[in-house]
């Protein structure tokens, strides 16, 4: 019983005991981030073996990019080539500015904005699965491996991070459309932008979603349309989290009910003398 009010307690964020500030139920969020974590190991030893199909998708991606005039990605990443600083804060955002950036955000919402720390949490639940389903039925090769005569895959070349905090034995190589690296940063975006009243750190929020989307293309993972699709599951999170919410609020614990005031025995003398006072007088 006590485990059951335990999780009704974590979907909805918050309990009479936790409150909805602090740190108290922070683990039980761990374990409902653990499933939907798993699942993106199966569906990568899924798409383990579509390599031919995750080549013939881009290619078709390639050709509808052409005839919408849409094919700059190669042009964009040999501009900054030879700019080393560009290259470096490329790679360095496609790192630090994916992960790090939302499980950070996650612990401090929690903390701090436990309302927008769930819209959050259920926005990422929401687009991942729809992620996921991508990611299984149409696998994409990203630019770096569809042609790397013509793309230069410069993390590989050049990061010894992007092998420890995304791995491409870990990773799905093939999970392309849509971007999570840029749908999930617009989630983050937005829940900060909430959380908070500072301009700073609204602007900061509302800019990195950017930097995101030149990095994604700059480093050659991701194509023009992955963009889009990545923008577009975002959408669909935030829609999904508001849904979700209202059905888990079904499950929210009832708050105590309010107790009646009760009168002291020295406010309860004052009322008796004023009764008196305002008694009709007696002819």
């Amino acid at each position: 019983m006590a485990n059951s009010s335990a999780f009704r307690a974590a979907l909805v964020g918050y309990s009479r005991k936790m409150g909805v500030r602090g740190w108290s139920g922070f683990g039980w969020q761990i374990l409902l981030l653990l499933p939907p974590s798993l699942l993106y190991f199966l569906v990568r030893d899924l798409s383990a073996g579509q390599e031919r199909d995750a080549f013939a998708n881009a290619a078709s991606i390639v050709n509808l990019q052409k005839s919408l005039g849409l094919d700059w990605e190669s042009t964009l990443q040999q501009r900054i080539l030879d700019s080393d600083w560009i290259v470096a804060a490329a790679n360095w955002i496609y790192i630090y500015g994916h992960f790090p950036v939302i499980l950070g955000s996650l612990v401090l919402l929690f903390g701090l904005s436990r309302p927008n720390f769930i819209t959050l949490r259920n926005a990422l639940v929401v687009s991942g699965a729809i992620g996921l389903v991508c990611f299984a039925l149409y696998p994409v090769a990203p630019p770096r491996l569809f042609d790397p005569n013509t793309f230069f895959d410069s993390l590989a070349e050049l990061s010894s991070s992007y092998h420890v905090l995304q791995n491409p034995k870990v990773t799905n190589q093939f999970a392309a459309v849509p971007s999570f690296h840029v749908g999930w940063n617009v989630l983050v975006a937005v829940a900060v932008y909430r959380a908070t009243n500072f301009r700073l750190v609204r602007l900061i929020a509302m800019t990195f979603p950017l930097l995101m989307m030149a990095a994604v293309v700059l480093t050659a993972n991701h194509w023009l349309l992955d963009i889009v699709a990545g923008l577009s599951v975002a959408m669909a999170g935030i829609l999904g989290a508001s849904a979700l919410q209202r059905l888990t609020n079904r499950f929210a614990p009832v708050a105590p009910p309010e107790r009646p005031a009760v009168a002291s025995p020295a406010h309860y003398g004052d009322d008796v003398r004023r009764a008196r006072l305002v008694q009709p007088i007696s002819r």
